[in-house]
């Protein structure tokens, strides 16, 4: 999960020190990416950028990064997001260590990437606190440190994070980094699932059809099997076959209405 760039050009809400006129230009920049107009998005992000606007340079540098309006220019990225990194603006200081933990525009560093992804952690940014977990989960440009994983894991998850809060399930599941508590683990699993994060989906089935952390109900198990299936999650497939001959018929058939209702609902509030 950590290496998936995912370019939205989406940085989230900070406040940055300009007038109202720099704002104003700002918001139009982004209505331009919005409507698909990267060449007045270009320029308009350019001029800000080069006066030193900020979270213009972060724009401007994942406008060179994905090719948007521009020949994609990893060396380019780079440099706009160093300039805004080193304004403190946390989603660039964040993209400069996917970059570096890539090698793209920047020899490949994991431990600079690890310096890159504290700092945006540090001012709460939850991208750069799950790639931090990451990174001490893994041994990674830092020391392994599992008590240190779960800790970044978990201020991500709170601020909603979904494979973050998969990650720190997983680890309450296992007892790594935090002791070892299968009710927070199926809670964990419950937050992530409710956001369509497939292998969080099937992790909670598993937890329903065993009954640890949770009642056991094979057919609230098997219905998060399903849509974890559905998602695209292999494995759910697999555990279904077993676990359908412990079901009836009439079960069966609640199942696919249970699925059915939640996938509706958006995975909220689904029979639990």
């Amino acid at each position: 999960v950590r290496r998936a760039l995912g370019w939205s050009l989406s940085f989230g809400i900070f406040l940055v020190a300009f007038g109202m006129a720099d704002e104003l230009r700002i918001a139009q920049g982004k209505s331009a990416l919005a409507e698909n107009d990267d060449a007045s998005a270009l320029r308009i992000f350019t001029e800000l950028a080069s006066e030193g606007a900020a979270e213009a340079q972060a724009y401007l540098g994942a406008m060179y990064a994905s090719g948007r309006g521009v020949l994609e220019d990893d060396a380019e990225a780079v440099k706009w997001f160093h300039r805004a990194a080193s304004q403190g603006f946390a989603p660039a200081q964040y993209h400069l260590g996917i970059m570096t933990a890539h090698g793209e525009g920047v020899p490949e560093d994991d431990s600079r990437s690890v310096e890159w992804f504290r700092l945006a952690a540090d001012q709460g940014y939850s991208e750069a606190q799950f790639n931090l977990g990451f990174a001490y989960a893994n041994g990674e440009g830092v020391a392994k440190d599992d008590a240190a994983a779960a800790k970044w894991f978990r201020l991500a998850a709170l601020q909603g994070h979904a494979p973050a809060q998969f990650a720190i399930g997983l680890m309450y599941s296992s007892g790594e980094g935090v002791t070892e508590n299968d009710s927070e683990a199926v809670k964990w699993f419950r937050l992530a699932a409710s956001q369509g994060l497939a292998p969080a989906q099937f992790n909670l089935g598993v937890m329903y059809a065993s009954g640890e952390g949770t009642g056991k109900n094979l057919e609230i198990a098997d219905m998060w099997l399903k849509l974890a299936g559905d998602n695209g999650y292999d494995d759910a497939r697999m555990v279904r076959e077993q676990l359908r001959s412990q079901l009836s018929e009439d079960s069966t058939r609640r199942v696919e209405t249970l699925a059915r209702e939640c996938l509706e609902a958006r995975y909220q509030n689904c029979h639990e």
